[in-house]
């Protein structure tokens, strides 16, 4: 039987991380991940932050944390068969953060354009 996928499940655990590491700090910027291989992991992921906003995000913990959590979604998506569950951009914008989810390959693409490469 198939597990059936609980879109909520996502805006809350982004709601509570942010809540746990970011309490009082507004980041703004984008972290934009992808999954290389055939198993659904997360491989790689670049932070799109201005330099305070970054270093906010690895003092408070929140950097190691948040790609666990993506690792997690994508395993979570692509158990449940969900469309576009390898690629996305997570969205730390105020006041809520959000993923949008991309077609596979989309994170490697957008990464590409946005280093110059």
């Amino acid at each position: 039987m198939q597990e059936s996928y609980d879109f909520a499940f996502e805006s809350f655990r982004l709601v509570q991380l942010c809540d746990q590491f970011l309490k009082g700090a507004a980041v703004d910027g984008e972290i934009v991940f992808h999954s290389v291989g055939t198993e659904s992991r997360l491989d790689a992921a670049s932070f799109f932050f201005s330099d305070a906003d970054l270093e906010a995000l690895k003092t408070s913990g929140f950097k190691n944390s948040v790609l666990s959590l993506l690792d997690d979604l994508i395993i979570y998506r692509a158990r449940c068969q969900e469309q576009n569950c390898r690629d996305g951009i997570l969205r730390l914008e105020q006041p809520k953060p959000s993923v949008v989810w991309l077609e596979s390959g989309g994170g490697d693409v957008i990464i590409r354009a946005r280093r110059g490469w």
